[in-house]
């Protein structure tokens, strides 16, 4: 996944595909989502029904005191996920889809760094694993 995402309009269309009421309470547009920051997910526990909520982006492993490892903890890469100690349980138990309209990816030449922003045809909404 990427570093930042955007959501400017509430996905009604990605709702509705996973049967879920098409109104995000207290949704506002947001341009620039960083690690930590509060971004809306489809949550799925492994005991509950998939619902539309709110989430700190970035992980805090189970074993970890410090609150500040779910910066750096924000990707993980598909073929090791399940194997690895700090994403194992939560990979098992507590995934989510990431709602976005578009995600940035940094274009680095030399020492500058311009970002460059990505998104579906249309800015479409999107979900992101």
């Amino acid at each position: 996944m990427c570093g930042r995402s955007s959501l400017h309009d509430a996905p009604v269309s990605v709702l509705e595909r996973f049967r879920l009421p098409p109104a995000l309470p207290g949704f506002e547009p947001r341009y620039n989502i960083a690690p930590t920051q509060l971004q809306w997910t489809i949550a799925f526990d492994h005991r509950e029904e998939p619902a539309a909520r709110t989430i700190r982006w970035g992980l805090i492993p189970w074993w970890s005191a410090d609150a500040a490892m779910g910066n750096r903890m924000i990707n993980a890469r598909a073929e090791s996920v399940a194997g690895k100690p700090s994403y194992r349980t939560s990979f098992q138990k507590r995934r989510c889809l990431v709602l976005a309209d578009g995600y940035y990816e940094w274009m680095v030449a030399g020492r500058q760094r311009t970002p460059m922003f990505f998104h579906m045809s249309g800015h479409r909404p999107f979900v992101m694993a």
